[in-house]
């Protein structure tokens, strides 16, 4: 059965949820979509096609993936806790996914259940080209700061603002959205790169200058110079990809580059 996917229309400047044949919107303007909301407006035979669409020719429709109509793009499929919260909770669920659990979601794209199992964590950095040891590194170490032992070292992307690590970039708002003008302070840094693009030391030099990073942060970005350092084939990093890695498409984009051997990873 496929899960209720969220979708953004450009024209109506708002996220929907379409479960089926029928659209749901925040229509009393609350931030969250419920059952009793349901659209029937102009556009909803259109968005009824996107998901359609979606459905027909996507295995996870990552968010920012363009319908056939160039207005609807995907906000990306509810994961398994928010289609049933959305199937029973008269308050519904948030409109839009917040940027931090959609950037989580990578890791979850295989079952959509909200949690992110070992299995899947590793295999997700295999997904994005690192070996076989430096991804039981990074799963490892991920799980250790944001997995809990109850749920056998598995990350809840639901519950990832608890774990949270001081000393970050507070690109990601107290919310979990991406605070647009703290993104573009820290992307403005790329205008002194030539044709945009900075290298390792460079980027490192300007996130000292804006930002005290913790230990995790840091090491976050180490995931982040390996894997720019695999695409480009060499230690430099692209203002598209910084900004990537915060509106969720610079794993998506680097997970569907062929490999050595010409076999795409998704």
């Amino acid at each position: 059965m496929v899960r209720p996917i969220r979708l953004f229309h450009a024209g109506l400047g708002q996220y929907v949820i379409v479960d089926g044949e029928a659209v749901y919107a925040d229509l009393d303007g609350d931030g969250r979509i419920a059952r009793s909301e349901r659209y029937t407006g102009e556009a909803e035979r259109a968005l009824v096609g996107a998901a359609r669409h979606f459905a027909d020719y996507y295995d996870a429709p990552f968010p920012g993936a363009r319908s056939l109509d160039s207005q609807i793009t995907s906000g990306g499929r509810l994961n398994d806790k928010e289609a049933e919260r959305f199937s029973r909770d008269l308050k519904g669920v948030l409109a839009k996914r917040p940027d931090l659990m959609g950037h989580l979601d990578f890791f979850d794209r295989a079952d959509g259940d909200g949690m992110i199992t070992l299995g899947e964590n590793y295999r997700s950095w295999r997904d994005l080209g690192f070996g076989a040891v430096k991804s039981l590194i990074l799963t490892v170490s991920s799980a250790a700061v944001f997995g809990r032992i109850a749920d056998g070292f598995a990350i809840d992307v639901e519950r990832i603002a608890e774990k949270r690590p001081r000393g970050s970039t507070q690109i990601y708002g107290p919310d979990g959205n991406v605070d647009q003008a703290r993104l573009a302070e820290f992307a403005a840094s790329f205008d002194d790169g030539a044709n945009g693009v900075l290298t390792h030391d460079q980027l490192r030099a300007a996130l000292a200058v804006k930002a005290q990073l913790g230990t995790i942060p840091k090491r976050q970005f180490v995931s982040l110079f390996a894997l720019t350092e695999r695409i480009n084939g060499s230690k430099t990093v692209t203002k598209e990809q910084f900004v990537g890695l915060f509106d969720n498409s610079l794993f998506w984009t680097a997970a569907s580059m062929p490999d050595n051997s010409g076999k795409r990873r998704l």
